[in-house]
């Protein structure tokens, strides 16, 4: 399996994510995944409603443009983003991400 998949405007990200820690960030990379930690709680969706605020965030995009597909009561979780007019700098902002993140 990939870290990511591309598909028209939708960029597919499979995520191993640690909740419950002191700040939120990206990780590295884990098991043929993009670890990233949550600074919330697993409980009552908390983390999950964080992690898509992170994500959002950090990508530049509203949070109606990313969705948790799979994955919503475990750690291995896979996060669609719709990019529509901002593919490009998605695409930008995630290949500097992996880069960083493989170093």
């Amino acid at each position: 399996m990939s870290k990511h998949h591309w598909q028209d405007d939708r960029l597919t990200l499979y995520l191993y994510v640690k909740p419950g820690a002191k700040k939120t960030g990206w990780m590295g990379i884990y098991d043929d995944r993009i670890k990233i930690q949550i600074a919330a709680t697993p409980t009552k969706g908390k983390a999950n409603k964080l992690l898509v605020r992170f994500v959002a965030d950090f990508f530049g995009v509203t949070t109606k443009a990313v969705k948790l597909e799979k994955g919503d009561a475990s750690q291995q979780k896979v996060i669609v983003i719709t990019t529509k007019d901002k593919k490009e700098q998605v695409r930008k902002i995630f290949t500097t991400l992996l880069r960083d993140l493989s170093a």
